[in-house]
Order: structure tokens, then C-alpha cells, then sequence
């Protein structure tokens, strides 16, 4: 992309924990979708379901507990999704969630802001948090593919943590991160992750170390046939390594 065309960031750039997985994963995508918004050009893997099964485990504990049959049976007939699919997904939940808690927060986004240059503002919305003792037990639920055993590897949980961490360890409590695989066909989640004071520090490098790669990028693609076959660009992209035709939809008219 030449320097005529290059599409500036923001002087404060805001960040979510999809849209830096998606730059580090391939700047051309995130160009696409964060600068430029373009319209997707290709199927990809549809998410619709995960929405579903986020929406139903809202549902379920806004009114009680995953625990309940009654309120699990409610919320499966207010949302017309009592499938066996959906049942099996909330009965794997409900063996891991907290019976006992302090407080519980659900579907709940969080900010942060970071000064240093180049500045940057976070935003993340949170699955669940449930406070119990000393732990802020954070919980993500997933319904894809497992892609990380370590979540200190995951660049999405390291920018939730990040959001998080210095708010809690200031009340004098703990932040425990957890990644909960839904789907039968992933047997185990990646471990725990509890990142102590001295992980803060790491934590503001690395997503710092992204927004300046953002700031000095080309927004070139690149160029993997393993990344292309699922970017929603793939058949537009001048750096595509799988280009095809855009199934964008038309009229269905003569010119």
C-alpha cells in the first residue's frame, strides 16, 4: 500500500480484544475492517450460534442460576432455543460455574485508558465476573476452536487482563482469568491464569508494543494461505494468498 493511500490511525487509537487479534494476526483485515469499513467479500465461519448460547447463559443468570432447572427451561422457551445442542453446552457450564459467589456481573464491558504515547484506549465486554473472597473469577465462554493451551499466549486475554488487572489488584483482591470451552469436542480449557503484580508491567509492554506496530504499518496482507482461508477479504485482498470472487450481493438487474 503506498504512503499516498495509507489510512492514518486516530492520535488515540481504541482497541478491543478482537480488533488487536485481528491486526496481529494480519494488518490488511483490520485495515479493512477498523479503517476502512469494508464490506466482507467472503463467507467465513459463522458465529450466530455463539451468540445464541452467550445470549441464553445472560438470560440464565440475569433470572437465577444455571443450576435451576426451572430458570434453564424458561430461558430456552423465551428465546424458542430448546435444542439438545443448547441443553448439552449449558449442562458442560454449569459444571464449572460457581455455585457460591459474593457478587456476579454478566455481560458487562470495561475501559481503560493508557497515556503513555502513542495513547490508546481499551474496551472489553466481559462474559462473566464473579467476585468470590479474594478472586475476581473472569470468565469467557467460547463455542469455536480452542487455538491457545496458555492464555498468557492469547493476545485477546492478555488485552482482558490487561483491562481488569490494576482495578482489582487496587481493591487488594485477585484476578483470575478462565477461558470456558463449551463445544464437546474440546475435552479440556487452556489453565487458569492469575497474573500477579509483577505481570503488569509485561502485560502494558506487550499491547503497547501492538499500538505502535499499528502506527507503523503499511497494511500490507500476509500472505498465508492458513490465515486467508478464513479472512471475510480474501477475494479482494491485493496480498491475498486465496483470491476467488466476492460474493457481495446483488441487485439481480441489468446494468
Amino acid at each position: 500500500m503506498s504512503e499516498s493511500t495509507r489510512h492514518p490511525l486516530a492520535k488515540i487509537v481504541s482497541i478491543t480484544p478482537s480488533s488487536i487479534d485481528a491486526f496481529s494476526t494480519c494488518p490488511r483485515r483490520y485495515a479493512n475492517q477498523q479503517l476502512f469499513g469494508t464490506p466482507s467479500s467472503d463467507g467465513g465461519p459463522a458465529n450466530a450460534h455463539g451468540l445464541v448460547v452467550h445470549d441464553l447463559l445472560h438470560r440464565i443468570h440475569t433470572a437465577g442460576s444455571c443450576h435451576d432447572a426451572a430458570i434453564v427451561d424458561a430461558a430456552l422457551a423465551a428465546a424458542d432455543q430448546d435444542t439438545d445442542v443448547n441443553r448439552t453446552l449449558i449442562a458442560r457450564h454449569a459444571r464449572r460455574c460457581p455455585v457460591d459467589h459474593d457478587r456476579a456481573f454478566h455481560e458487562k464491558t470495561y475501559v481503560r485508558f493508557h497515556r503513555g504515547q502513542p495513547m490508546f484506549l481499551a474496551s472489553a465486554r466481559y462474559d462473566a465476573i464473579w467476585v468470590r473472597g479474594d478472586i475476581v473469577d473472569v470468565r469467557e465462554y467460547k463455542t469455536g476452536v480452542k487455538w491457545f493451551e496458555d492464555l498468557a499466549e492469547d493476545r485477546r486475554a492478555v488485552l482482558q487482563a490487561w483491562i481488569l488487572a490494576e482495578r482489582v489488584h487496587r481493591s487488594g483482591k485477585r484476578l483470575r482469568l478462565r477461558y470456558e470451552y463449551l463445544s464437546p469436542e474440546v475435552d479440556e480449557d487452556p489453565d487458569v491464569w492469575e497474573p500477579g503484580d509483577d505481570d503488569l508491567e509485561a502485560l502494558t509492554d506487550r499491547i503497547h508494543a501492538i499500538v505502535r506496530a499499528m502506527h507503523a504499518s503499511d497494511w500490507r496482507g500476509v500472505h498465508e494461505p492458513t490465515v486467508c482461508k478464513w479472512c471475510p477479504y480474501r477475494s479482494v485482498c491485493p496480498d491475498s494468498a486465496l483470491p476467488g470472487a466476492p460474493i457481495w450481493p446483488v441487485l439481480g438487474i441489468d446494468p
